[in-house]
């Protein structure tokens, strides 16, 4: 028989940057990012202690994902602004 091996558990870091992640019209939500990451970091330390690496990759990916989608839409209201009024800006459009 083998000897009793302690119990593996999911890192917590994994599960924080998943629900993170699933947190919708949140600054929460962009926690996701480095929260997967470092609980990928733990895992590859510790593999005999952790596991969760599927719900640190899924934060990760969501957390990369509103990164992206934040900076599309900041980069369309301000060029919005710019080009508006032939490019007259603070006076905005009418």
């Amino acid at each position: 028989m083998e000897p009793d091996s302690p119990a593996r558990c999911t890192n917590g870091f994994a599960i924080a940057s998943l629900a993170c992640g699933l947190l919708f019209f949140s600054g929460a939500g962009l926690a996701a990012l480095p929260l997967g990451t470092y609980a990928r970091l733990q895992i590859s330390r510790e593999p005999e202690r952790y596991t969760g690496n599927a719900p640190a990759n899924a934060g990760i990916a969501i957390g990369a994902t509103k990164i992206v989608a934040m900076a599309l839409v900041v980069a369309l209201f301000v060029g919005s602004i710019v080009t508006c009024n032939g490019g007259a800006w603070p006076d905005g459009c009418q």
